[in-house]
């Protein structure tokens, strides 16, 4: 959609044209999804605040013209920093338009901000996003600056977390929750706005509220002792209100007088504790389990899937077990999970509780089995996506000691990709958890099932931290097949990241071992990854040798697909040293090969290079057509990156057409989509705006190539 001069909106395929060369094309475009709405919804019995609401409308009325509104809520644990910050933010949708997120930082657990912006930028639209933490944050504060969001940065341990989230550019609202105060935001416009407990009379009201007025009309003294036993915080007073509705015979003053401090479970803000440990022993024996076995596993998402795995029960009763808990709020409900079904979480208040009662009331092996069966299911399920969506990636051992009964999760492709991005948190903990218990198999083995994650959603800080673990579990495994797959895409990710001579290190040491063990299928991996490295460091000579040789191994091996990436970067090699015909010879041959196994990506990526090949021998004509088809299946593709590198390749090929203004209209579409996915080829767009601007009639244009090897382009 785009705005035309006086405000109003434009729907369908637009044409902006001046002078038109060739014919016009126009490609269906994919609908832009709907502002994302992801803040958890306000609770119907809501009570008081609004003295505090007050003070957050005047923080943001406090703000500069020029900037965002931050507001940081701190207070002690189960005071309802969470729930004030939705409430707020969802009161001031009409100030952000542009959609509300949200993300669980984990109090400091694990929580990486690469994982947490690409799950944004996915929300915004985003199917690709490449680079590393700088680039992504860039990336991040590019798209978000002409937008106007709602951000709940929740449970924020401290600032260094919070600033890589902060969104470009002004008009944004972002609330952040912490247990303290994070006065280093000051420093970032923040205001803090400490939460205190409810008064007295709100407290009691709240309870009043969720019980129901007609049950507690008559018991008003022990309803306000409740209250106060409850620390008059709205985390307890809902577990002691989810206690009264599930013993409706029980009067409010039997409730009040059990509701006493246990100081053997004395952990977290002590009216909460007791509230959730009174709780907790009323529950019946299946229920107490599951929830104890939750407590013994690490920071994740809690679905049916994982507590049916962990606790050994049918799907089925998992479900049941889960609302059961979440009904008397001893779990918060997360909504709908973006990999499907319902999940939870455990408070930060209430899992220190869970892990204690877990450590009085199980043995060391009921909780291993527990940590193990959630693993294995991990495992399970992790291969199951890479099958469905890598099905050539080299098959590899999976020791599971508890296979799994119950249905996966997903039966296609597209879902499969849905679930691996939304428990990616789940696999990092996974591997860390294995690592800890010295399952060694299962460190390498999780990270290994987990390609399809790392290949198309490239989050490289998790990518080069879980490799060099599983790389380092392999090897105390001994396991030579498993520590020369850790090292051939530990050398992806690495040139990913733009770390050639490194990546050129871990490619050597799997060559080496290849040629050690006799396994030609990774040697010529090995080989090929070289070849990219070489190429990259502008190596051309040594590029070649190692690309040959990794061509002549795979043509042996019959791995057409592999044939065709190697030519496919043997043609760049040559067309960076300016050898137009060769380069020609090996990106058709590429091209045939790729449409050929089928590969529908990096055919389009071939009839690319091939018309920008095309265009170095001065057959512009041709160029221009290939480059167009090429630039038709990106968009078919949704491969917005691809789509600004066409469009840029066809700008290089008008300007060296003597074409400026052709040029700079193309330069220009391709930065207007390059800005929002990747800022590395939006420089090189600017590089080829800045030189053909400004333009005098008649003078001339020295053409310049866009990069044979930008970041990630042989993947």
């Amino acid at each position: 959609m785009k705005r035309n001069s006086i405000g109003g909106s434009v729907r369908g395929p637009v044409v902006q044209a001046g002078v038109v060369h060739g014919g016009v094309h126009l490609y269906h475009q994919a609908p832009s999804p709907p502002p994302p709405r992801q803040l958890f919804p306000v609770t119907a019995a809501w009570t008081d605040r609004e003295a505090d609401l007050e003070r957050l409308d005047a923080a943001l009325g406090e703000r500069s013209s020029y900037a965002s509104a931050t507001v940081v809520i701190t207070g002690v644990g189960g005071v309802g920093k969470s729930a004030l910050a939705a409430r707020w933010l969802r009161a001031q949708e009409e100030h952000t338009p542009d959609g509300q997120l949200y993300a669980d930082l984990g109090g400091g657990r694990g929580v990486r901000p690469g994982a947490v912006l690409r799950r944004f930028l996915r929300a915004l639209g985003l199917t690709r996003i490449d680079g590393d933490l700088d680039e992504v944050t860039s990336l991040w504060r590019s798209v978000t600056a002409g937008r106007r969001l709602a951000l709940l940065l929740d449970n924020a341990a401290d600032a260094a977390l919070v600033r890589p989230l902060l969104p470009g550019g002004q008009g944004h609202l972002i609330a952040v929750t912490a247990r303290r105060p994070l006065t280093d935001l000051v420093a970032e416009g923040a205001r803090i706005h400490r939460l205190e407990p409810l008064a007295e009379a709100a407290a009691t009201q709240l309870l009043a509220r969720l019980v129901g007025e007609e049950r507690v009309a008559r018991e008003r003294a022990a309803l306000e002792e409740l209250a106060g036993r409850c620390g008059h915080l709205p985390l307890a007073l809902c577990v002691a209100a989810s206690r009264l509705v599930a013993l409706p015979d029980v009067s409010v003053a039997t409730v009040a007088a059990h509701a006493r401090t246990d100081h053997r479970i004395d952990v977290g803000t002590p009216s909460v504790t007791t509230t959730v440990h009174t709780t907790y022993q009323e529950l019946p024996h299946r229920t107490a389990r599951v929830y104890r076995l939750l407590g013994a596993l690490p920071h994740i998402v809690i679905d049916v899937g994982t507590t049916a795995a962990a606790c050994a029960l049918a799907p089925e009763e998992a479900a049941w077990q889960l609302r059961a808990l979440a009904d008397v709020r001893l779990l918060e409900s997360q909504g709908e999970h973006p990999g499907g079904g319902a999940c939870f979480r455990l408070h930060d208040e209430v899992r220190p509780h869970a892990k204690r009662c877990v450590a009085e009331d199980e043995n060391e092996a009921s909780m291993t089995e527990a940590a193990r069966r959630w693993l294995d299911w991990l495992l399970l399920t992790f291969t199951r996506a890479e099958n469905l969506l890598t099905p050539a990636h080299q098959p590899m051992d999976r020791d599971v000691e508890y296979p799994s009964s119950q249905p996966f999760p997903f039966d296609d492709e597209e879902g499969a990709m849905r679930w691996l991005e939304s428990h990616q948190s789940d696999l990092e903990a996974g591997v860390r958890a294995a690592e800890t218990r010295g399952w060694d198999s299962l460190v390498w083995q999780l990270v290994h099932s987990a390609w399809p994650l790392f290949h198309r959603t490239r989050p490289l800080e998790l990518w080069l931290d879980l490799h060099y673990r599983g790389l380092t579990a392999a090897g105390r495994c001994r396991h030579r097949g498993a520590q020369r797959e850790m090292l051939t895409t530990l050398a992806i990710g690495l040139r990913g990241a733009g770390r050639y001579t490194e990546a050129a290190e871990r490619a050597s040491d799997a060559l080496r071992l290849a040629r050690e063990d006799g396994d030609a299928r990774c040697e010529a991996q090995a080989l090929h990854e070289l070849g990219v490295c070489h190429h990259a460091q502008h190596e051309g000579q040594l590029a070649s040798a190692v690309l040959e040789e990794a061509i002549t191994i795979r043509e042996r091996l019959g791995y057409r697909r592999g044939v065709g990436l190697s030519h496919l970067t043997l043609g760049l090699v040559h067309l960076e040293a300016g050898r137009a015909g060769q380069a020609i010879g090996h990106l058709t041959f590429a091209r045939t090969e790729l449409s050929q196994v089928p590969d529908v990506f990096d055919t389009a990526r071939a009839t690319a290079w091939l018309g920008r090949a095309w265009a170095r021998g001065g057959d512009f004509e041709k160029a221009t057509g290939l480059l167009e088809e090429a630039l038709g299946e990106f968009r078919a593709l949704r491969s917005a990156r691809w789509q600004a590198r066409a469009l840029h390749m066809l700008g290089c090929t008008a300007e060296e057409q003597h074409q400026p203004e052709r040029a700079q209209q193309l330069f220009t579409q391709a930065l207007e989509i390059a800005s929002t996915v990747s800022p590395k080829d939006a420089e090189h767009i600017r590089e080829g705006l800045r030189r053909i601007t400004p333009h005098k009639p008649g003078q001339q244009t020295e053409g310049t190539s866009p990069p044979t090897s930008p970041e990630g382009e042989t993947w």
